[in-house]
């Protein structure tokens, strides 16, 4: 019962009875939990009440309240038939009225009767709460009322084509069961008249049972016609007594409209006289107050004099930060003079970087090749050393044949590693060059930024001390002219003044605003210059570990030239050979480790300059902003 209730409600109307409000309604097990079936109960009977007032503008008498504990526990009868009576009273009453209407007319006529009494007895309870209402209709709601006929007049209308349409179709249907019937009393006949043929009967009696379904659709189409007829009339009836009464209203409200309208005329010429009364009031008190405002006046304008020099001094001051700001330029396109001198070199170092790595790469090659040449000469020299072992010849030759190979090995050797110091210290120069050139372009970027600074403040003091003479110039002509001929003028001045000193304290707190932002954006500043002297540092200990590194790998060349000599000589073994060039590929392992940090390094500076680039970028549109604001106050 309490899922039919659930449901019934939501079909007759699914936009009130809404998913949300049925999630709110959990299930239960009817035969333990009784208490959550009242309390689901509770929540249908409360919105229930809410459609009756919300949607059909009725009100649920004393004599339909339902005590749904009682329904729950006990399982009363008679309260369980007045709450469905509630349920169906809803879904007939409702907006989707039309679908149950139908459900019913195919139902049993007693079902029909039954439904009808109790939408009547739900009707009769909503008309008594629309005669209450209409009874204390006042005299603003002849319009609405006005338009309410108007629609009703409307619904009158479809309802009557309705009901012609209706009582057409049940001509029809009646000339069909006439036709019918006719048919089926010449059927009787001829079944009379051939009784001896069976075939003929069977046939007959086979068309005699499709006439007889026919008969029962047709029967009950007919009944559903005329519930849909009689459903139709009792609306129209209702709708038409509506309309009577509305009319009834309509005419008791018409002379209550023209004592309307004179009300409304004495009440406006009593507006008027009391407008006039209060403006003549108001000009009085503005003439007193005008009297008290020239002599405060007075004051003010002296306090304004006293700005006016404090302006003129900060005038005074901006001229002096011009002139410094002209030596600042050219102090910048000096240096911008030395940036491009110091771009020119460092593209001249970058080409003589590539060629020293191009050496070197040759270079590398070269030692390769003569390592090469190296092994195949100690081959042959141990192949002639076996060979002469095995003639017995004299004992000088081997040394000769040691001499020259030493002779041979050592002198490129010795030159490759000269040109290696040479290129290490070509490197290093190079270092320190780029090195200076960054921090050249730090100044430069730091320094240009610190002039746009400096020139937008200019622009600013500029605007302001030109603004601040035009009003000087003014209020010194309004001075000398001296009391003035008509009170609007001097009403005009005062007003004038006031705003004076409103954007005045605008525009002091927006610079006090400005330059709380402005040590903001220094204290940035302070920090970005801070992490650079920082990277500056790491960058100093990562060159003086370079540095320390090259001289490391001097001294490991100059052993490895040793470690070659006893190699020649033949005092090394070839495990120890084996050791001194792991050695050395270690070495060009750590370079090349080096290099790469070096070039992160690099990177990370480059980065942290963008950053601070764009930060000048953003105080710059921030002081633009403020100087429009400022241009749009004055205006």
């Amino acid at each position: 019962m309490h899922l039919w209730n659930r449901n019934y409600s939501f079909y007759s109307d699914p936009h009130f009875f809404n998913e949300i409000w049925l999630q709110t309604i959990p299930p239960y097990d009817v035969a333990v939990n009784w208490r959550l079936k009242a309390s689901n109960l509770r929540k249908i009977y409360r919105r229930l009440c809410e459609y009756y007032t919300n949607q059909l503008e009725g009100e649920i008498t004393p004599q339909w309240a339902i005590d749904v504990s009682r329904i729950a526990e006990h399982n009363d009868s008679e309260l369980l038939c007045r709450f469905l009576q509630l349920v169906l009273g809803a879904a007939v009453l409702g907006p989707t009225s039309e679908k149950f209407i139908r459900s019913l007319v195919s139902q049993s006529k007693s079902v029909q009767l039954t439904s009808l009494s109790v939408a009547q007895e739900v009707k009769e309870l909503l008309r008594k709460t629309q005669e209450t209402e209409v009874a204390v209709v006042s005299n603003p709601e002849v319009a609405d009322a006005k338009e309410q006929v108007a629609d009703l007049k409307n619904k009158v209308n479809v309802l009557e084509q309705e009901c012609t349409h209706l009582n057409k179709k049940l001509e029809e249907a009646c000339s069909e069961k006439d036709a019918l019937s006719s048919d089926n009393e010449s059927l009787r006949l001829r079944v009379d008249e051939l009784t001896g043929l069976s075939f003929e009967i069977e046939s007959l009696r086979e068309q005699n049972r499709s006439l007889i379904s026919n008969r029962t659709s047709t029967n009950d189409a007919l009944y559903k016609a005329e519930g849909e007829r009689n459903h139709l009339k009792e609306a129209n009836m209702q709708l038409l007594d509506e309309n009577a009464k509305l009319r009834d209203n309509i005419k008791n409200l018409i002379p209550l409209e023209e004592e309307c309208k004179r009300l409304k005329d004495d009440l406006e010429e009593q507006r008027l006289l009391g407008k006039k009364c209060s403006s003549l009031e108001s000009q009085l008190s503005d003439y007193k107050k005008k009297m008290k405002e020239w002599k405060a006046q007075k004051v003010e304008m002296k306090v304004l004099e006293d700005k006016v020099s404090s302006y003129m001094n900060s005038i005074i001051a901006l001229e002096d930060e011009q002139r410094k700001n002209g030596v600042l330029k050219t102090q910048i396109e000096s240096l911008k003079l030395e940036n491009t001198e110091l771009k020119t070199k460092l593209n001249d170092e970058i080409r003589r970087t590539d060629k020293t790595e191009f050496e070197c790469k040759q270079l590398t090659d070269r030692i390769s090749e003569l390592e090469g040449d190296q092994k195949r000469l100690q081959r042959k020299w141990r192949e002639l050393n076996e060979k002469l072992v095995l003639e017995n010849e004299d004992s000088c030759a081997p040394s000769i044949l040691d001499e020259a190979y030493s002779q041979n090995s050592s002198m490129p050797f010795s030159g490759k590693i000269t040109q290696m110091h040479a290129e290490n210290d070509l490197l290093c120069d190079n270092l320190k060059a780029d090195n200076e050139k960054l921090a050249l372009e730090e100044n430069i970027n730091s320094m240009s930024l610190q002039n746009k600074l400096l020139e937008t403040e200019l622009k600013l003091a500029q605007t302001r001390g030109s603004e601040l003479e035009k009003r000087l110039k003014e209020m010194t002509d309004i001075i000398e002219n001296g009391n003035f001929a008509n009170s609007d003028l001097l009403t005009k001045q005062q007003t004038t003044n006031e705003k004076m000193t409103i954007q005045i304290a605008q525009l002091e707190a927006k610079i006090e605003d400005a330059s709380h932002d402005l040590e903001q954006q220094i204290i940035d500043k302070n920090a970005i210059i801070d992490e650079l002297v920082a990277t500056k540092e790491l960058v100093n200990k990562e060159r003086e570990k370079l540095t320390r590194y090259m001289e490391k790998a001097r001294r490991m060349i100059e052993d490895l030239e040793e470690q070659n000599k006893a190699v020649e000589s033949g005092s090394l073994s070839r495990h120890e050979f084996d050791s001194i060039r792991r050695e050395r590929d270690a070495y060009k392992q750590n370079i090349e480790i080096m290099k790469e940090n070096y070039e992160h390094s690099r990177m990370m500076l480059e980065e942290e300059q963008r950053l601070f680039t764009t930060h000048a970028h953003y105080v710059v549109c921030f002081m633009r902003q403020l100087y429009f604001a400022y241009c749009f106050l004055i205006c």
